[in-house]
C-alpha cells in the first residue's frame, strides 16, 4: 500500500467523504477484513507480524451499527441545506439488512439471502 492508502469498504469512503474524518466501518462491513465482533477486534493475523506491518495505522476504526461516526462536513451541510449537527453513524450490510427486515427475532427463525 502506498503511504496514504487505507483499507476501506465502500460505505467506509463515502463515509469518509461525508464527514471529512478518518475512515470508519461498522461491525458488518469490518466482517469482510477479518474484523471479530465478539471480540471487538481484528485477527491478530491481520495486525501482527509482516501483515500487520502493512496494515498498521491502514484499518478502519470501527463502530457498531448505529453508532455515530461523526457529523456532516460544515462544508457539505451548506452546499446541500442538511440540519445542523446532522450525523454520519454505523450502519450495516445489505444481508444482514435483509434479515432484519424479515421479521426474523427468535430462535429458529431462518432467512434466505442470495447475492
Amino acid at each position: 500500500l502506498a503511504g496514504s492508502e487505507r483499507l476501506a469498504h465502500q460505505a467506509d469512503y463515502v463515509a469518509s467523504r461525508l464527514t471529512g474524518g478518518a475512515i470508519a466501518s461498522d461491525w458488518h462491513n469490518a466482517l469482510k477484513l477479518g474484523f471479530d465482533v465478539r471480540a471487538l477486534r481484528y485477527p491478530e493475523w491481520l495486525t501482527g507480524g509482516e501483515i500487520g506491518e502493512i496494515a498498521r495505522g491502514r484499518l478502519p476504526r470501527v463502530v457498531r451499527p448505529g453508532e455515530p461516526i461523526g457529523p456532516v462536513s460544515d462544508k457539505l451541510v451548506a452546499k446541500y441545506g442538511l440540519a445542523s449537527g446532522c450525523l454520519v453513524v454505523g450502519g450495516t450490510t445489505d444481508s444482514i439488512a435483509a434479515f432484519l427486515a424479515a421479521g426474523a427475532d427468535s430462535v429458529g427463525d431462518a432467512v434466505t439471502s442470495l447475492g
